[in-house]
Order: C-alpha cells, then structure tokens, then sequence
C-alpha cells in the first residue's frame, strides 16, 4: 500500500494510505484528506475532513459530501485516510492540525 506523509502544526507526522479518487475504504473511524499530484511523490492538499465511517463517508456516500463538486473542481484525484479510532474530538484535533499547516483550498471559508 503507498503511503503519503503529512506533518502538522504541532510538528506530528500522520503518515496516510492513498488510493486514487473513487477507490473504496474500509467502515472504521479516520481522517482523510482529497489531494492532487504536484510533481512524483509530492502532492498539493485540496480538503482534509474526519469521518466515523470512511467506508459510508469516501464510498457510498461521496457524491454525497457537501464539498464533492469544489473537491471535483480543484482536480482532486487522491484520497489519503488515516484510522483514528479515538472519539470524535480526536479525530477533529487531527484535522485542525493539519489545518493549520496545509490551508487546503477547499478548507478556507
């Protein structure tokens, strides 16, 4: 499995699978983040979110996601998910620590 590894404010590494868009992941609790390709082995972050279901949430219910069409429209091709099976203020202090360092366009308000 090809990994990506992406480091936070806190200067914590989260090291994520990657799969292209649309290929399945597994019903556990986890952070993603939809990405593109930048250059080989280097990747521009477009959304990061947390999910208790990255099977229901990146599988069947993706054309769902209330960011889908932007995600869409800022070219991702890429789906890195890491499990955090911690409760749900874990997995969002995940999220507002990559956030804080990968500003992903999809993420600004």
């Amino acid at each position: 499995m090809k990994t990506v590894t992406w480091l936070g404010e806190s200067g914590k590494s989260y090291v994520m699978a990657i799969r292209q868009f649309g290929e399945s992941f597994h019903g556990v609790p986890g952070v993603y983040l939809f990405c593109k390709a930048k250059a080989q082995n280097d990747w521009a972050p477009i959304y990061i979110g947390e999910s208790k279901d990255l099977s229901e949430c990146l599988n069947a219910s993706l054309t769902n996601h209330p960011k889908f069409e932007e995600i869409k429209r800022n070219g991702a091709s890429h789906v890195c998910a890491i499990r955090v099976d911690g409760s749900t203020g874990q997995r969002r202090s995940m999220v507002s620590d990559l956030l804080r360092v990968l500003n992903p366009v999809c993420n600004r308000h």
